[in-house]
């Protein structure tokens, strides 16, 4: 079941975080949920049996990305969303399409009509699946080597 994170999940949330992560260092529990005051809307768990076994974190941004573990400037408006997380820690069941599928239909909904993110671990055919294409914009190198900026718009 997707659903928006709640304050009890963040327990779940890091230790996935920890788990699924071999190519950045993992970002600090306070960075995190500012990401997710900033877009409460944009943000969701995968819950399973009464456990949290994926979770997707976006938020609303302009201009030059943010770097990994830096808190957000709430006073940076709002032109596009940034995927800036998805974890799962049960790959291969098809967690993370639905949780994409259903980010997409909320991004839709709120008339949103740019989505970028940054690629990490060799997962840019992933995002290609659901449209996002390989952009020529800059990537910081906190992202680890092979990140790649992707954008997906919507007509």
């Amino acid at each position: 079941m997707i659903r928006f994170i709640q304050e009890s999940d963040w327990p779940q949330i890091m230790a996935i975080q920890s788990d699924v992560y071999l190519d950045v260092t993992p970002e600090s529990l306070h960075v995190l949920q500012k990401k997710w005051h900033r877009s409460p809307d944009f943000c969701f768990v995968y819950e399973e049996r009464g456990k949290v076994v994926a979770y997707l974190l976006a938020h609303t941004w302009s201009g030059a990305l943010p770097k990994l573990d830096t808190v957000l400037d709430f006073s940076v408006s709002s032109k596009w969303v940034l995927l800036h997380d998805l974890a799962v820690s049960e790959p291969n069941k098809g967690i993370g399409k639905s949780m994409i599928r259903h980010f997409l239909s909320v991004v839709s909904w709120m008339a949103y009509t740019q989505i970028k993110l940054v690629s990490i671990q060799n997962s840019a055919s992933f995002w290609a699946s659901f449209g996002f294409k390989r952009s020529s914009g800059s990537v910081s190198d906190c992202y680890g080597s092979g990140a790649l900026l992707m954008i997906r718009s919507e007509s």
